[in-house]
């Protein structure tokens, strides 16, 4: 049996996991679970109790839950093409503290544009509220992210990509999803 990845919508943060699993080079198989529709397939509550993705159905039938420890299993899984790091090395914590952050810091930063998208019923002067606050945490995470970016082409400054870059690519198209910046 090959890896089975669940994911929600396309613009998830599940794409990086799709990213990191295609770096690895491995088979594997996608599965999409439509969020939107309510209520969720009871059986989709075997995979994940929570009804949340992504989830990864290993080969011996365990899964594996919240983007972190499945990216963390897929480094471990592709140390050959520089996915991650052998634990107990000064790239392993860095890879660990860079994915931390990108999991807490940067992906809420996203939190009140997702509000906004999910509460049909706010007022428009929430909305606004809702967006010009995420604005600031967006703007100020990406300022970050462009001084770690500023002289290297990946997070942790090697010569290939590890599950760090892939987690970028997947919540990073967060700020031109939600008309952020004009980046032109």
């Amino acid at each position: 049996m090959q890896p089975v990845l669940f994911y929600g919508v396309p613009q998830g943060s599940s794409f990086g996991s799709i990213v990191a699993l295609e770096w690895l080079g491995q088979p594997y198989q996608l599965c999409r679970i439509e969020m939107l529709q309510q209520p969720w397939d009871k059986l989709y509550s075997y995979i994940n109790p929570l009804y949340l993705t992504p989830a990864l159905l290993l080969e011996n039938g365990q899964v594996l839950t919240e983007s972190l420890a499945i990216l963390l299993h897929l480094a471990n899984r592709g140390l050959e093409q520089g996915l991650g790091f052998r634990q107990g090395t000064r790239e392993f914590d860095r890879l660990n503290q860079t994915l931390a952050y990108l999991n807490t810091d940067f992906y809420s930063a996203f939190n009140p544009f997702w509000m906004v998208y999910e509460m049909q019923d706010l007022e428009d002067c929430d909305r606004e509220l809702l967006r010009t606050l995420g604005q600031k945490e967006v703007a100020k995470n990406c300022m970050y992210l462009n001084t770690l970016l500023a002289d290297r082409q990946w997070l942790l400054g090697g010569e290939t990509h590890t599950v760090a870059d892939a987690y970028l690519t997947g919540i990073g198209r967060w700020v031109d999803y939600h008309h952020l910046f004009n980046l032109q």
